[in-house]
């Protein structure tokens, strides 16, 4: 079964300048755990609600002050859309995600 059919379409992005509560704020009105952040129409890295509490709130940084781009993980790995469920399966467990 492809990606395609599995998958969410609407994906929820932002730039990598947004700050927290504005992400924290859009996680919540769209119902998502995850932002893919996007520069340029490209994602550089995706934004859980997990990275904002433990790699934000819990070290005190101030939410209102910090941007997407400081609690991102970095180079998200991407698969086309038409790959089998089994493919991409494959590629994560190679990259160790």
């Amino acid at each position: 079964m492809s990606l395609e059919r599995m998958c969410k379409t609407d994906v929820v992005t932002v730039s990598p300048g947004t700050n927290l509560i504005e992400v924290a704020c859009l996680m919540r009105s769209r119902h998502v755990g995850s932002i893919v952040v996007v520069e340029d129409g490209r994602p550089v890295g995706i934004l859980t609600d997990r990275d904002i509490v433990v790699n934000a709130l819990a070290l005190g940084v101030d939410p209102r002050a910090s941007q997407a781009k400081e609690v991102m993980t970095p180079n998200p790995v991407v698969v086309n859309i038409n790959y089998d469920a089994r493919d991409a399966t494959q590629i994560m467990r190679e990259m160790g995600l």
